[in-house]
């Protein structure tokens, strides 16, 4: 039971340190002969353990800089309106497409009524 207390007391003093605090560590044995860990020291036999304190490594990306990022906005924005662009562009040949077929329609029944006109106007 004390050795698991033991270790879960340097988990916690391990644990509990910062990436940038240097914290002092201090060993001592009681009467007992239990060993004690603590920031200050604890009797005559204290000592100070000494230990670096490192900081952690988180694996982040590299933080881009602000002209990275606006590029990036840009090329965003620049891509965005090309799509909308291509698909405006796509609509209107549609509608242009439709029209000629509607113009073409009206042609045909020009034609058709200019043909029907000329048979009663030659009749009479």
């Amino acid at each position: 039971m004390k050795r698991i207390m033991l270790s879960l007391l340097i988990a916690v003093v391990i644990g509990a340190q910062t990436s940038f605090v240097q914290a002092e560590v201090y060993q001592w044995t009681d009467e007992n002969g239990n060993i004690h860990f603590g920031d200050k020291p604890g009797g005559e036999n204290s000592k100070k353990l000494k230990y670096k304190s490192q900081p952690q490594q988180i694996n982040k990306p590299p933080r881009k800089s602000t002209e990275e990022l606006a590029n990036e906005l840009r090329d965003s924005r620049l891509k965005r309106e090309g799509t909308r662009k291509k698909a405006n562009e796509q609509a209107n040949i549609q509608q242009c497409n439709r029209r000629k077929e509607e113009i073409d329609k009206l042609r045909q029944e020009v034609s058709r009524i200019a043909r029907t006109y000329s048979r009663f106007s030659h009749s009479d």
